[in-house]
This record gives structure tokens, C-alpha cells and sequence, in this order.
């Protein structure tokens, strides 16, 4: 043991065994202790000499073993010297050692003689004891029973004038253990897998032949052909493998005596069965039993990707072993089906009588499980659990009992007094909160009556005086009285705005009756300019409507308050003297009715239309970016005008309308494009208005005004292909 070679973590074992290490470093190094052979040899060296024997014994095999089956794990070859090669005389050419145990080295070679690749294990020494030569001829007797595609075959025991030899199948993949890594599988491979397990299983128990040291480090996995490739950094679905058992070791023949001293526990300690920390307990128990309890712990590491024990003291995993039961795997993973953490938790009872009897049982429960259908074994519940803990920890329980009848008692009364405490300051707390907020409404209520009332008889005497008046009936009388009546209207408007936004703010709830009476008070303001803070109440509507909920108002609704929330803010943004900005509300404006014309099919006519109103307000949004002198955001919205326009022709029939439409477009278009793109554009539109009859007198009329200035643009250009020719509208007239 002391050849292997420490590493980092190595110094820290005294500390770790005399309980001074820090709880955040024990932890470190406790999972470190799962991948570091060498670091778990010295902790067994190191542990005191009151610790008991049969434990260090136990302790060491785990350390030969876990160096012994991690050799299929396919590590990087060993640098050491070549003195365990045999001699030149040997038939296999040894290409690199994989791996390293307690009694023997497994190697990858070839066989000069069949051409094919195999896996050589050799022992250490070249003079072994009798146990290890007893062990050896064990394992190859074992094998040479079983032809099994889910189990490592034995291809022959070379003997030579060094050391013996055993030629065994060699395996391309992983082990179990390194392809979990600590992941775990689905719950559908996991029971696949198993069932396979439980076939090679099934087959080695026919035999005579008890594993006794089922783990997944001891299942290797074996590629199957024409499967996909994987993802960089992604390990291969678990279907992706042909499971195998290896490592006959430690394995039992019926008809053979053991060669294990009498007393001394065998196996791995995470993956012991309770029969086999205690062999006393064990008489009368059939091994096979103990391989139930070994695929038990495989099916569980494949569910959570953890051992079924993991303690923080390595020295207390054999009395966790006998006393605890491991934890749920559904408390680990959640997802977990209960069936199947019903067919795991059978195979691992402590009791060797309650588990499956036969790896043909587990089987069948598998494939039941895989085909939906109930299986057999009902789930340990709450109550058997508490009753086998109690069996195996008589004074802790009774302990735990007392002490659980007081907190239970104590807990109880305590909850009870918060419960009843709470109860009454909730009460008293919302008691004095609808008292207040009464007091507000009440109080808001009656001032906005109030102030509606001081409006309406200051309209109403407004109204009177002017009908009292005989120049009343003079044009600027009425548009005087018209002015005021707006002015009176806005202040109500602005009040019944600010109510809205008190009632939102207050959580109350708002109609979208509301909110459109909102929208139109706001226009009568804006038409009677009697506010400068436009841009505040607009974001007020803005909010309101974002906060109805969307199962009060459609979604065509809500699109029409938006567009008229725009259009209102591009009027207010003209007033203000900010045509680019006007512009914009102008644009969203029609992308908005744009997005409302598309909810309906093309031949709905209420589709047209909003196509027809979002053109109008690309038009709109080009005159006021050119009133402002910004051409480069001009010409954007007459494109698009451009394409609305095609596509009302598009979907419409002949339409003299659409047509005069997209003239005019076309001629905003191409007042705003350089002179031999605008002249391209207006040779096309003056061709489109010769091959369009204008029998309608109003359209003709406009058709004839938009060829003149078409013209006027060309020959500004300097084209003159049209000089002489007609124009279209005249030919109609004529």
C-alpha cells in the first residue's frame, strides 16, 4: 500500500483521523476519497489499532479492488518500469497496462496468433501466495462456466514460466461508474440496463456462480455498433452500451469450498449487503440473495448517481450498513417513478427474506415497469419504516419518542397562541384600514362632486349670459361661446383624468368605458389648449391602458385606444411646434392600424379600410418630417405608404380610389428622391394613369392635377418621351 503514490491531499489524513480538520475541508476531502486510491490506503494505515481488524481488513480489499475494477476505467498507461512483463516467450504482445489492483494488473494486448486485441490480467508477484493463486483459479473457474453476451468471457489461462495468466474479452468502454460520474441516468434506462443485469445474472445463478461484488465500477460497458455520434462533452446515451460484468473475484461457486477465512467480511464497503459485514448472520441465507442486494445498489446509483451509503466517517460505513437504510431516491430525485424506488428499496432490505428471491423476479418487475403494467412489490410505507428503525435502535427510540411528545406538545400550543394572536391583529389591522379608506373615497367623492357641479352652473350661467345678449347670435358670439364651452369641458376632462390615476394608484380597478371617456376628455382639452402639460397626461392614458387586464378588453380594443392615444399626441406634438415628433406618433400610429387591418382576412372589408386610414397617416407623418426639413425620415413612411397602396390594389378589385391613392403616394415619393429616380418613378405613374379609366368625374379631376405635376417633374428632369402624347385623363374626357 505504501507504494502508491500520495497526492496533495495526502497530508491532511492525521488531521482528518484526530477529527481537527476543518468541516468544510473534511468535506472536500471525503469526496475526494472516492477517486483517490491512494489517499484511501493511507487512511487505513493510519487508522488506530482499536479500530476493529475485521474493518481494516475489509478496508484494504476495498482499496485492492477499487484499483483492480477502475483498471477497465481506461486511464492513461502506467509510466512505472517493465519488470511485471513476461517473457519474450509470451504469445500476447502487451500494448499498456489499464489498470492496477491489490493481487493483479490488467493490460491491453494483442494475440499474435487469432490477430485480435485482449484483456491479460496477471498478478503482481511471480511467486504468489496460495490466496492469491486460489483467488485467481477461482475467478477463471467462474468464468469458464459462463457464455453470456452480458458478462466478460474467458478466452483461455496462459500459464508461463513467470507467472500465471488470465486472457480475457477485452472491453473498449467505460465502467458504470465512470460513465455515471455522478449523473444519473433516466429511470427508463436505469430499469433497462438493470434487466439486462438481472438476464447475465439469471444465468451465472444457473450456473453455480454467486458474484458477491456487484458494483458499477465491476460493469463495463461495451459500445454497440452504428450508434449516433454525441455532442463534444456529452457522454453517449446509456442505450449507446452493452453492459458486462466483470471482476469474478470475489465470486462463489456452489459445489466448491470458500477460500475466504471464516468470519472476514468480502466485498466493497458502500456496496456491501448486511449478510456480508456480518457473515455470522448470514447462515442459512443463499448468496444469490446478496447479488439481489448488489443489483439493488446498482439500479439505486443509476437512479441518483450516489452510492446507497456515503458516510462522513469511512471507519462507521459497516454499523451504518447494519443499522441505517439508505436515503430515498425520490428524496434525491424527485422525478424518480415510485415503482421503480419500490422494486430498488425490495432489492436493498436489510433482511435478506423480505428482498426478491431470484434475479429472474427483479426481472419480470422491470419489464412490468417498462410496459406500464403494475408490478408486484408494494411500496415500504411510513409506518414498517418507523417499526424496523425502532427494532434496530431500541433506546434511541424510545428516547426520540419522549422527546417527540414534548415538541409536539410544545409545537402545538405554540402554533395555536401565533394562530390565534395573528387572527386578531389581522382583524384589528383591516378593521382600521376599510375605516380609513372609506373616510378617503368619501371624502374624494363628494370634492369631485363638488368641483363638477361648481363647472357645470359656471358653464350653465356662461351660457345664459351669451343668450342674454343680442349680438349672442353674431358668428364670433357663437364661436366665442363654442370656446368657452371646450374650456369649461377641459377642466372637467382633467379632473375625471386625475380621479382615473388616484383610483389605479389606490388598486382599484378601472372599465374600459373608463379609460375610452378618458381618451376622449383628453381631446377636448387638447382642442380647447388649456393645459401645457400634455405630455403627462398622455402617459397617464399610456398607463392606463397598459394596466387593464387582459381578459377585460380584446385585443382589437386595446389597438384602438392606442391609435388614438397616438393620434392625440401627434396633434399635440404639432401644437407644440414639433413636427418631428409629430412625425413619430404619426408612424406608430400607422403601423398600429396596420397590425389591426392584418387580424382579418384579405377580403374583409374593414381589412381595406384600416389599410387605407394607415396609408393617410404615412402621408401625414412624411408632412410633418418635411416641414421640419428632415428628408432622410421622409422618405421611409412614403415606401411603406407605397406598399400599403399595392397591396389595396392587391387584394381589391379595380378601385379608382386606391388607384389615385398610390398616384398621389407616388408623387410624394418622388418629390423626395433625386431627379432621375423621381423622373423613373413619375415616366411609371403617368403610364399606370394612361392605362386607368377614369369614368368618375372627381377622380378624373385628380388623376389630371397628378399628370401635370408627373410631368412638370420630367421635364424638369429634362425627359421629354411624353412631349406630344395625350394625357390619360383626356382621353377619357374626350
Amino acid at each position: 500500500m505504501s507504494k502508491l503514490a500520495p497526492c496533495s491531499f495526502a497530508p491532511g489524513v492525521p488531521d482528518y483521523l484526530s477529527g481537527q480538520m476543518p468541516d468544510n475541508q473534511a468535506l472536500a476531502f471525503e469526496a475526494h476519497l472516492d477517486n483517490c486510491s491512494g489517499c484511501l490506503a493511507l487512511l487505513a494505515e493510519q487508522t488506530p489499532v482499536s479500530t476493529d481488524p475485521d474493518w481494516l481488513q475489509v478496508l484494504r480489499n476495498s482499496i485492492a479492488a477499487s484499483l483492480e475494477t477502475a483498471s477497465l476505467d481506461f486511464t492513461r498507461p502506467d509510466t512505472g518500469t517493465t519488470a511485471s512483463r513476461p517473457s519474450a516467450g509470451f504469445r500476447y504482445a502487451l500494448i499498456r497496462k489499464i489498470g492496477r489492483g491489490g493481487s493483479g494488473e490488467v493490460w491491453e494486448a494483442l494475440d499474435h496468433i487469432l490477430d485480435r486485441t485482449v484483456a491479460v490480467k496477471l498478478l503482481h508477484t511471480l511467486s504468489p501466495s496460495l490466496h492469491e493463486s486460489q483467488r485467481l483459479i477461482r475467478e477463471a473457474s467462474a468464468l469458464a462456466r459462463l457464455s453470456h453476451p452480458h458478462i466478460v468471457s474467458l478466452h483461455e489461462v496462459e500459464y508461463t514460466a513467470e507467472r500465471s495468466a488470465l486472457i480475457m474479452e477485452f472491453v473498449s468502454g467505460p465502467t458504470l461508474a465512470t460513465w455515471l460520474h455522478g449523473q444519473p441516468a433516466t429511470p427508463v434506462a436505469a430499469a433497462r440496463h438493470v434487466e439486462q443485469l438481472c438476464e447475465a445474472l439469471e444465468h451465472a445463478h444457473s450456473q453455480g456462480v454467486v458474484h458477491r461484488d456487484l458494483k458499477p465500477s465491476n460493469v463495463l460497458l461495451k459500445p454497440l455498433p452504428n450508434q449516433p455520434s454525441t455532442a463534444e462533452n456529452s457522454r453517449p446515451d446509456l442505450s449507446c452500451w452493452c453492459p458486462k460484468i466483470a471482476d469474478f473475484g470475489l465470486a462463489r461457486l456452489a459445489d466448491q469450498t470458500q477460500t475466504t477465512t471464516s468470519g472476514h467480511p468480502v466485498g466493497t464497503p458502500s456496496y456491501m449487503a448486511p449478510e456480508q459485514v456480518a457473515p455470522d448472520r448470514s447462515r442459512g441465507i443463499s448468496d444469490v440473495l446478496t447479488d439481489i442486494y448488489g443489483l439493488g445498489t446498482v439500479l439505486y446509483e443509476l437512479m441518483t448517481g450516489r452510492p446507497p451509503f456515503i458516510p462522513s466517517d469511512p471507519s462507521l460505513i459497516l454499523a451504518i450498513i447494519l443499522r441505517e437504510d439508505p436515503l430515498s431516491p425520490r428524496f434525491i430525485v424527485p422525478t424518480i417513478p415510485r415503482d421503480l424506488e419500490t422494486i430498488c428499496q425490495k432489492c436493498l432490505q436489510k433482511d435478506p427474506r423480505k428482498r426478491y428471491q431470484s434475479a429472474t423476479e427483479i426481472r419480470n418487475e422491470l419489464v412490468a415497469f417498462l410496459e406500464n403494467r403494475p408490478i408486484t412489490a408494494r411500496p415500504i410505507g411510513p409506518l414498517p419504516r418507523l417499526l424496523n428503525w425502532c427494532r434496530r435502535h431500541p433506546s434511541e427510540s424510545i428516547a426520540a419518542a419522549a422527546c417527540t411528545t414534548l415538541l409536539v406538545a410544545i409545537t402545538l400550543g405554540s402554533l395555536w397562541y401565533a394562530a390565534v394572536e395573528k387572527q386578531l391583529r389581522r382583524e384589528t389591522f383591516t378593521k382600521a384600514t376599510l375605516l380609513v379608506e372609506k373616510q378617503q373615497l368619501q371624502e374624494q367623492e363628494q370634492e369631485a362632486v363638488r368641483a363638477g357641479f361648481d363647472r357645470v352652473v359656471q358653464s350653465h350661467f356662461i351660457f345664459n349670459s351669451m343668450l342674454s345678449d343680442s349680438r349672442a347670435l353674431e358668428p364670433g358670439s357663437i364661436d366665442f361661446i363654442r370656446q368657452e364651452s371646450l374650456k369649461v369641458g377641459a377642466e372637467l376632462a382633467l379632473q375625471y383624468l386625475s380621479t382615473l390615476d388616484q383610483r389605479l394608484r389606490a388598486g382599484r380597478k378601472l372599465s374600459v368605458e373608463q379609460i375610452r371617456t378618458a381618451i376622449d376628455s383628453l381631446i377636448i382639452a387638447m382642442q380647447a389648449g388649456i393645459s401645457s402639460e400634455f405630455d403627462l397626461h398622455i402617459e397617464t392614458l399610456k398607463q392606463l391602458v397598459a394596466k387593464l387586464p387582459a381578459e377585460s378588453i380584446e385585443t382589437t380594443a386595446r389597438l384602438e385606444m392606442e391609435i388614438r392615444i397616438c393620434n392625440l399626441q401627434a396633434g399635440v406634438f404639432a401644437k407644440a411646434n414639433q413636427p418631428t415628433k409629430s412625425g413619430d406618433a404619426f408612424c406608430t400610429m400607422a403601423s398600429l392600424i396596420r397590425h389591426q387591418a392584418l387580424t382579418k382576412p384579405p377580403s374583409d372589408p374593414y381589412r381595406l379600410e384600416r389599410l387605407f386610414i394607415a396609408t393617410g397617416m404615412l402621408l401625414n407623418a412624411r408632412a410633418a418630417y418635411s416641414s421640419d426639413n428632415r428628408i432622410d425620415l421622409a422618405l421611409e413612411p412614403v415606401q411603406q405608404a407605397e406598399q400599403f397602396c399595392q397591396m389595396l390594389l392587391e387584394e381589391s378589385r379595380p378601385n379608382l380610389e386606391y388607384t389615385a391613392l398610390l398616384l398621389e403616394v407616388r408623387l410624394a415619393l418622388a418629390q423626395l428622391l433625386p431627379p432621375d429616380e423621381a423622373s423613373q418613378l413619375a415616366q411609371n405613374s403617368l403610364e399606370l394613369a394612361a392605362q386607368t379609366p377614369w369614368n368618375s368625374a372627381p377622380h378624373a379631376d385628380k388623376a389630371r392635377s397628378l399628370q401635370e405635376q408627373f410631368r412638370l417633374m420630367i421635364q424638369q428632369a429634362g425627359a421629354k418621351w411624353f412631349e406630344g402624347r395625350p394625357a390619360a385623363a383626356d382621353r377619357q374626357t374626350e
